[in-house]
């Protein structure tokens, strides 16, 4: 049998035919050739053509066969590859398998180069625990409803960051993005999404991607409430985590002997040495402001690099040295207004915590400033930095 692909065989029986017209055009103009001579190659014309046919349709079986072949070797490399998601694991079984189906439809089913998009959705079903195999996903997108995008629009409404971001990486694993770029498009508007939300979401979707988190650096936002806790599933928790930045921290309350000045708390401080009653003998005592604040964001708010967090006055210890014949010195306090600069572009996070006082039985009061990822989450925060 000749081997020729179905493409090929029908490009030679078009050209076939065409070769046929030719020659009976010749004929009718006049042509000079022999009756019998016209009559075998015209016979040849057909049984060429068909011939051509008859390859055609026994390799259209052999087509679908392969496509099973190939459906069922996607199968079995996504199940042993899972891609787990705890946003769409934790969704209804009927949420499931619209939000599969519904992606199938929209870039899988009727398309071209469809195997690498297959295979990531058929990971992606199996990671969320919907056991369907790649024929299941082709043959639901063929058979989703558009008209049921209200619904799931509807019940992935909280969800919508994490569809989107599925949407856009399945449409990076085409080998040409952009077209697909207005269905994307189409289904951020159908979640109301406004510029920077598609912005932040193709952004994250290309960080995967690329496995770059490089990448999550470059994204700006001008709306942080909306970003906190968003792409668990997308994020890597240890990039979290390493953008946690301390810029500092401050001391809000002091306690100190009853009679004890600032220089001789500093002093001693600065020697060790402990206070009597420190080691049981009861003490009186007072609290001290060293710090005061005089400009403080609020928790949460945006901050750009090299934005004050923070302005307070403090006293700050020197050591004063006198001019006479023993050159002798003196411990001094001043106070000065500091600032506290974000050393990059985040959020302002703040945590309040204390530390034992040199004072028997009493606490310090600090505050640690942090500015941190759009993307992090303040009570997870406070739970590591506190743990």
């Amino acid at each position: 049998m000749i081997n020729f692909d179905i493409e090929e065989m029908e490009q030679s029986s078009e050209k076939a035919e065409i070769d046929y017209k030719k020659n009976v055009d010749q004929r009718n103009q006049g042509v000079s050739m022999n009756f019998t001579d016209i009559q075998v190659e015209l016979r040849e014309i057909e049984a060429r053509i068909e011939q051509l046919h008859s390859e055609i349709e026994k390799m259209k079986p052999q087509a679908e066969e392969e496509q099973k072949e190939n459906y069922a070797a996607i199968t079995r490399l996504a199940y042993q590859h899972p891609v787990k998601n705890e946003t769409f694991l934790k969704t209804t079984e009927h949420v499931k398998k619209m939000t599969i189906g519904s992606l199938s439809y929209f870039f899988v089913a009727d398309k071209q180069d469809i195997y690498d998009r297959m295979l990531y959705l058929c990971r992606l079903s199996k990671g969320i625990g919907l056991e369907w195999s790649a024929e299941d996903i082709y043959k639901e997108g063929l058979g989703f409803d558009e008209r049921d995008m209200g619904n799931l629009c509807r019940d992935l409404w909280d969800d919508k960051y994490a569809y989107l971001t599925e949407a856009f990486m399945i449409a990076g694993l085409s080998e040409d993005v952009r077209n697909f770029m207005p269905v994307v498009a189409d289904l951020a508007q159908m979640f109301d999404c406004d510029k920077e939300e598609i912005r932040v979401i193709a952004q994250v979707a290309k960080s995967v991607l690329e496995d770059n988190t490089d990448i999550l650096n470059e994204i700006q936002v001008t709306v942080p409430e909306r970003w906190c806790g968003q792409f668990r599933d997308y994020i890597p928790y240890k990039w979290i985590i390493d953008q946690r930045i301390k810029c500092d921290e401050i001391c809000t309350v002091r306690w100190m002997g009853k009679d004890e000045s600032d220089e001789e708390y500093e002093a001693k401080s600065n020697t060790n040495k402990t206070i009597p009653g420190s080691t049981g003998e009861k003490q009186e005592s007072r609290k001290r402001q060293p710090a005061t604040v005089k400009m403080q964001l609020e928790n949460g708010n945006l901050v750009k690099k090299g934005d004050c967090i923070l302005e307070y006055d403090k006293l700050s210890v020197f050591r004063e040295t006198k001019q006479d014949l023993f050159r002798s010195s003196e411990i001094k306090t001043k106070k000065q207004t500091k600032k506290i600069l974000a050393p990059c572009d985040g959020i302002v996070y703040y945590v309040d915590f204390e530390k034992k006082s040199r004072i028997e039985g009493k606490m310090d009061h600090y505050m640690a400033i942090y500015v941190v990822s759009y993307f992090d989450d303040y009570d997870s925060f406070l739970y590591a930095v506190q743990g």
